[in-house]
């Protein structure tokens, strides 16, 4: 589709009394002094298809104004004839001032504005003006086609969505098939979908870590339990003790004492093993409840980060309610205002300029009119009351509940730090059953009992040595035991570091993923515009990578409205439009405002209207493009 603009006749817009552009479907340059009325032109041109102006505003003043003041009693007209494939169409609006005479007055007064539309010069009614322009080009689409400007004002993701429509998508396996490196990457994914692999490789990575957090803690306590045992040797010590034994069995001829002996050494080695096993529990016993209170210490802090937020969010919804009561009470009191005026303002029977009687249908048709009109008003009015009714109950709900939940997590941490003065406050129990030890040690005590009772030459110095010895040996036995657990957790903190390394280098081929697939996307889209470049991905400071759309122009991709230059912008927003117009298959007339800060200006493949400024014209002029 084609359209171009024949013809616009303005009267009393915006400030122009009248004017009569005629490009005749042709290219033109529209030369004035800044506030000649070159942009109203435009708005103008908006007004007549959509009601709104340059801007985008539907609410803006188009009367004329003289001091400041507006001139009553004046049309304000808008007609533009178009040429659309080859068809010519003529559409027309008259915004006026509507006054009535009332019943038993001589005299009219001002009621309102109404609109009236023409299409080829019959009268239709607004919701037919807006079906009719709606067939012949969406507004939105409209907008793209016709001002350099429109589609750098949308949101980002909006831009993005546009972008995506006219190139199309990359699909997971072209990117994957673009790199050779990404072929392990389904692998990797398990027929997961990419984000949900990162959170689950990311979650993985966090109980390693806390694992890899406790080992070296695990590793130096039993580190600090370790004796120095470097000057031991067992099998010296067990020779040793031999010797000893053979020493003290023969200052001893009684064989009963020996053996009593004997077995007071064996008793009093096992009695030194269970005291190292016992203050060995006893440290461990510390170190689970300094865990445990931290953990609570963790859970509390969390929760009162949470009680936090919810005490933050209940005045913000108590001033939501606050709002809408005000809301409410504004549109009750439009509502009645409305409703008064219906009361108090009939309709007339008689002509407002000649004062004769109307025919019965006309008066029919305008009481039927301003019913309906009257009618819908006040439905509307009554639906936003509702709806801002409905959703201050589901506040007030939400308010009601978030307090609930505030009591009970503050009760919960109360429960958390009651736990805490118990855990505190209970002494710490060894569960290690000192009653082994009491028992040898009884069993020792009636064999010295029963070696004092006998007659023996003095053995205790050498017996004192070989006790010392053996206690030596069991030093040794419970320090082999531990560096094996040592070696044991060392080897687990390897086997873990090792993962998250792995882990992570999955992590970094996602992440390469998404860069081949950021450059393969940037480069498809790039590829249909001249100019323009976009830029649909930005690296973030904590290494990843969120969408955006940015467009960029110039030499150093310079951000559109960060710096780059007028002309450049309004280049890169026509190199916008041509590409918009091939995808949509429609080209219509582009303004250009500001065009003479272009030195020169890319053809959009369409008819032009160029709004420049010049000095040297105190007025409009229009002049064709050869």
């Amino acid at each position: 589709m084609e359209i171009k603009l024949n013809r616009l006749t303005v009267d009393n817009f915006m400030g122009i009394r009248h004017f009569v552009f005629e490009p005749n479907g042709q290219s033109v340059v529209i030369l004035g002094v800044n506030g000649a009325g070159k942009t109203t032109l435009f708005s103008a041109f908006l007004y007549l298809l959509f009601g709104k102006n340059a801007e985008g505003k539907a609410d803006f003043s188009l009367k004329t104004l003289n001091n400041g003041q507006e001139v009553h009693n004046l049309d304000h007209m808008v007609e533009g004839v178009f040429d659309v494939d080859g068809k010519e169409i003529s559409l027309k609006k008259v915004f006026r001032e509507k006054y009535t005479k009332k019943r038993g007055n001589a005299n009219h007064e001002f009621t309102g504005h109404v609109t009236d539309h023409y299409i080829d010069d019959v009268p239709v009614k607004a919701n037919e003006w807006d079906e009719r322009i709606s067939h012949i080009i969406d507004e939105d689409i409209f907008k793209l086609l016709t001002d350099p400007k429109f589609f750098n004002s949308l949101h980002w993701q909006k831009r993005r969505a546009l972008l995506l429509e006219v190139c199309g998508d990359i699909s997971d396996e072209a990117v994957i098939a673009s790199d050779e490196s990404l072929t392990v990457l389904p692998e990797i994914l398990d027929g997961k979908k990419q984000n949900d692999r990162k959170e689950l490789i990311k979650t993985r990575q966090s109980k390693i870590n806390d694992r890899l957090k406790e080992i070296p803690a695990r590793i130096d306590e039993l580190q600090r339990s370790l004796t120095d045992i470097s000057g031991y040797d067992v099998d010296i010590m067990q020779g040793v003790i031999a010797e000893l034994d053979k020493e003290i069995e023969a200052m001893r001829d009684d064989t009963h004492l020996s053996k009593l002996r004997k077995q007071k050494a064996e008793l009093q080695a096992q009695v030194s093993e269970l005291e190292l096993e016992k203050d060995k529990v006893h440290r461990g016993i510390f170190k689970d409840r300094e865990d445990r209170l931290e953990s609570i210490e963790k859970e509390i802090k969390a929760k009162r980060s949470n009680l936090t937020n919810i005490l933050n969010e209940l005045p913000r919804k108590q001033n939501a309610i606050d709002y809408n009561e005000k809301e409410m009470a504004r549109l009750r009191t439009q509502y009645n205002e409305i409703e008064e005026k219906g009361i108090k303002h009939g309709i007339s029977n008689t002509c407002p300029t000649c004062g004769q009687a109307l025919p019965k249908d006309q008066v029919d048709a305008a009481i039927k009119h301003h019913n309906q009109n009257q009618a819908s008003l006040l439905g509307g009015i009554n639906s936003e009351g509702k709806r801002l009714k409905t959703e201050n109950e589901k506040l007030k709900g939400d308010i009601e509940a978030l307090k609930e939940k505030s009591f009970a997590i503050d009760k919960e941490i109360k429960a958390l730090e009651a736990k805490i003065k118990e855990i505190e406050d209970t002494p710490l129990n060894n569960p290690f059953d000192s009653s082994k030890i009491d028992k040898i040690k009884a069993e020792i005590a009636e064999i010295e009992k029963e070696i004092t009772g006998r007659p023996s030459p003095d053995t205790t110095g050498l017996e004192g040595k070989r006790s010392t010895l053996q206690g030596h040996i069991a030093e040794v036995k419970t320090s082999k035991k531990t560096r094996i657990r040592i070696q044991e957790l060392m080897a687990e903190e390897k086997a873990l570091a090792a993962e998250y390394e792995k882990l992570e280098g999955q992590l970094s081929l996602l992440d390469r993923f998404i860069v081949a697939k950021v450059n393969l996307l940037e480069s498809k889209i790039n590829s249909k515009f001249q100019l323009a470049r976009f830029k649909l991905f930005e690296e973030q400071i904590n290494g990843g990578i969120s969408e955006t759309c940015i467009a960029l122009g110039g030499e150093n991709q310079v951000p559109f409205g960060e710096g780059l230059n007028t002309g450049m912008e309004i280049n890169v927003g026509l190199d916008i439009i041509r590409t918009l117009s091939e995808h949509y298959g429609i080209k219509a007339p582009v303004f250009i405002d500001h065009a003479e800060s272009v030195t020169e200006i890319l053809d959009p493949g369409t008819q032009t209207i160029k709004l420049m400024v010049s000095e040297d014209h105190p007025t409009m002029e229009v002049m064709y493009e050869q």
